[in-house]
Parts: structure tokens; C-alpha cells; sequence
């Protein structure tokens, strides 16, 4: 029954620990997103220079 435990413990920490990790991928997705929309419209507001030869 102790290694029944013991085992219930584990999972319930590895599960514990996998939500942390989806938690924080899933903040850095949304930070990425944002960031990668940021930079499109700072990009397509300057306006394109022409190269001078």
C-alpha cells in the first residue's frame, strides 16, 4: 500500500509540474504573438527607402 502512495505522489507532481510548464508556454505564445504583431505594424508604418546608388 506504501508503494501505492508513493505512486498516487508522483503522478500528482508530475502532473502539477506539466500544468506549470503548459502554463508558461502558453504565456510565451501569447507574449510572442503580441511582440510579432508589434513589430508587423512598426514595420509596415515606416516607410520603405529606396536604396541610393
Amino acid at each position: 500500500m506504501a508503494s501505492r502512495n508513493e505512486f498516487d505522489k508522483t503522478i500528482a507532481e508530475t502532473e502539477g509540474a506539466y500544468m506549470k510548464i503548459l502554463e508558461s508556454s502558453q504565456t510565451l505564445l501569447n507574449v510572442l504573438k503580441r511582440e510579432s504583431q508589434s513589430l508587423r505594424e512598426k514595420s509596415s508604418a515606416k516607410p520603405s527607402a529606396t536604396p541610393m546608388f
